[in-house]
């Protein structure tokens, strides 16, 4: 009988919430997809016609207003703290 081993967890990504029509916030984000540490990044565009602010739990229009991450732990992190945490990888 073989021992239960268990299979490694990919760590969770912090997704960032932007705004794929401001071309500022696009190319910040394309920033962040080239840098060290990006695979931590899970990046999503809130103008894509998918993207339901409601079902992530974030209110649709503060999220067009205000930057927003989602942590790993599910934490939301906005304005200057979420960019902080980026800045961190």
């Amino acid at each position: 009988m073989r021992p239960f081993m268990s299979t490694p967890q990919s760590p969770q990504k912090i997704k960032i919430y932007y705004d794929g029509l401001c071309i500022l916030c696009s190319r910040e984000m394309e920033h962040y997809k080239k840098i060290k540490g990006s695979e931590n990044l899970e990046f999503i565009d809130i103008t894509e016609p998918q993207f339901n602010a409601q079902a992530e739990g974030l209110d649709p229009f503060a999220i067009h207003r205000i930057m927003h991450i989602r942590m790993p732990d599910g934490k939301i992190l906005t304005r200057i703290s979420a960019f902080l945490e980026i800045w961190k990888i």
